[in-house]
């Protein structure tokens, strides 16, 4: 099965980590320990475009290309058709990781400020095909169209926009650095089980474990930010001092399009099992440009209750389900601590959410503290290998999308060590019940004991 492994040494907490991606990724472990971190870091990477290397930092000037490469930037600025041979595939990843060397601090600056550091930041990543169709002569405002397919990755170039490209930045493998970013997005879909033929690049959305103040905040901070945008002496620290993750989920809920609700079906049905089985009714939002959102309780539409009266499952579903049903196609869903004040039921019921999600074609990231969402886990991987699989899931009201196969599900569990200081990361195995998770599993036993003791 195809895999890009992501390795990270000496950022912020963490030692280090070698990370696989999947279709659903967990990371569990200590508090403080790094989780949002790297979950940060991957979503960063995922969301790096041509601009941030070439018009932001010029990396043409800082990154040395290796010289096998020279004649396939040649190829580029011809009219051909070509395929990337192996060796020259091996070579852009080896620029890729020069890339990555300079473009690491950049990137976790932008992320997470200055306070943050990376010492190592590379990406190992398997050959695939790629096929370029190199094209004279059209007059087109593109440089590039990408298109992916589950057999390869298919470049057409338009040379005149390559020759522009050329001489902006006087270097004629410019046109590499351009690329870059297809590579990568293309290798994470492939890790990730995404659908390649139905996406163009990977598109994550990221919802901060801050998300309920934020959706209570979230008219004043807009409102803030807008007159920002027309003050220019104004300066809003308050959003300055946001993560871009953070800054991110509040431009998104601004971009949402209540005039236009989803069609795709396979969102529709996770969104009224939100509706139904999580907060038991439904939302209302006005078409405003900071738009007010209310909870109807049950059936009843008449009835709506302002967020911050509204209780706590709801202010915590809420950015997930508007982004369901009213936001853009992202394809990649990364949750803070989904638990957040849910009762042990409900957090069930959020790993059947999850579940759901991978299912329906997201690649789903958590962090998590719960030991019900990783048990629920655990008992799909089980149920869905099982023997009499059909007549437990009839008894126990299962589907075919409530179950998980063990090999898209991977497990990294963070652990501080006391000497130190410093996280590890490392990914658990799944075996015949699962994931073993001794985080869990260790603080349960020392509660057991206490409980022993006191009782006798």
């Amino acid at each position: 099965m195809y895999r890009m492994n992501i390795t990270v040494e000496n950022f912020g907490k963490i030692e280090s980590a070698d990370i696989s991606l999947k279709k659903m990724m967990f990371f569990i472990g200590d508090n403080n320990s790094g989780k949002s971190y790297l979950m940060s870091l991957l979503y960063g990477l995922l969301k790096t475009e041509p601009s941030d290397l070439l018009n932001k930092f010029n990396f043409t000037e800082k990154v040395a290309v290796p010289p096998e490469l020279s004649g396939l930037a040649a190829a580029f600025y011809e009219g051909s058709v070509f395929r990337i041979s192996e060796e020259q595939f091996e070579k852009l990843v080896e620029l890729i990781n020069n890339i990555m060397e300079v473009y690491k601090d950049y990137l976790v600056r932008d992320l997470l400020g200055d306070d943050v550091t990376i010492g190592v930041l590379r990406l190992e990543i398997p050959f695939f095909p790629v096929e370029v169709t190199a094209t004279k002569g059209l007059d087109s405002s593109k440089l590039m169209i990408t298109s992916f397919s589950d057999e390869k990755l298919s470049l057409r170039v338009f040379c005149d926009q390559v020759s522009v490209l050329r001489r902006l930045y006087d270097n004629a493998d410019a046109i590499l650095f351009f690329i870059v970013p297809s590579l990568i997005q293309y290798a994470a879909a492939k890790s990730m089980g995404l659908h390649t033929d139905m996406v163009y690049q990977i598109d994550p959305v990221f919802f901060p474990v801050s998300r309920t103040g934020f959706m209570l905040t979230y008219k004043t901070l807009m409102t803030q930010a807008i007159e920002d945008q027309f003050n220019p002496s104004a300066k809003n620290e308050k959003l300055n001092m946001l993560t871009l993750p953070e800054r991110d989920f509040l431009k998104n809920l601004s971009q949402l399009n209540v005039k236009e609700k989803t069609d795709n079906e396979s969102r529709l049905k996770i969104a009224r099992f939100i509706q139904k089985e999580l907060i038991d009714g439904s939302l209302k939002v006005s078409d405003l440009p900071v738009a007010d959102i209310v909870y109807c309780p049950g059936d009843n539409a008449s009835v709506q209750l302002p967020l911050y009266v509204s209780s706590g499952v709801v202010t915590e579903l809420t950015p997930i389900l508007l982004q369901l049903l009213y936001g853009r196609r992202q394809n990649c869903i990364m949750i803070e601590e989904p638990e957040m004040c849910l009762h042990p039921e409900l957090q069930q019921k959020i790993a059947r959410m999850l579940i759901k999600m991978a299912n329906s074609g997201f690649t789903v990231m958590v962090t998590t503290h719960s030991d019900i969402i990783m048990q629920h886990i655990n008992n799909m991987i089980i149920l869905n290998r099982h023997a009499n699989r059909d007549a437990i899931m009839n008894e126990l009201g299962y589907d075919m999308d409530d179950l998980l196969a063990s090999g898209d599900a991977a497990v990294y569990q963070f652990s501080i060590n006391s000497e130190t200081g410093k996280t590890r990361i490392e990914e658990l195995d799944c075996g015949n019940y699962g994931f073993e998770l001794p985080t869990f599993i260790n603080a349960l036993d020392k509660l057991y004991d206490h409980s022993s003791k006191i009782v006798e």
